[in-house]
């Protein structure tokens, strides 16, 4: 199997998993706060639904894309509109096809490219960047099953 093709695999069962986990949990779960920190279930939710965006412009200038801290302003905002769960997996998984797109335009030299993100010293191949919603979606999901532990549900969803 092609990396591109494992990637895409393995991303598309995480965002599966991720709100199949999601509806596991009481309705009045989405946007409890555990001991009044953290995230909500729906705010982690709006984040992976839009962050392919972000993958996705990575991947198409193949560079960084300097994104100005309007633009950051701007995508915090939009996404506070998604209010349900089925909104924000609709847009996830269009959102997460777009990037499909753009990892398999990529070609195999493409892919070995490598770029440093304004402010940081680390380098990161495009290949880095492919796996970067699967890692992030992932991190996500960690979240929500721990969340789940806190109000007593230990079942694998």
């Amino acid at each position: 199997m092609h990396l591109k093709d494992f990637i895409i695999n393995a991303t598309s069962r995480s965002v599966d998993g991720i709100f199949r986990t999601a509806r596991a949990m009481p309705e009045d779960k989405i946007e409890w706060k555990p001991m009044d920190q953290g995230r909500t279930v729906l705010d982690q939710l709006q984040e992976v639904a839009q962050a392919a965006n972000f993958f996705s412009a990575v991947l198409e200038k193949k560079g960084d894309p300097q994104f100005s801290d309007e633009y950051w302003e701007q995508a915090r905002e939009e996404r506070k509109n998604w209010d349900t769960l089925d909104q924000c997996e609709e847009i996830c998984k269009a959102n997460t096809e777009k990037l499909f797109d753009h990892i398999r335009s990529l070609s195999d030299e493409d892919i070995d490219t490598t770029l440093k993100f304004e402010g940081s010293d680390r380098e990161y191949s495009l290949a880095d960047i492919m796996n970067f919603h699967l890692t992030h979606l992932n991190y996500h999901h960690g979240q929500i099953n721990y969340m789940q532990t806190l109000y007593g549900d230990s079942e694998n969803h």
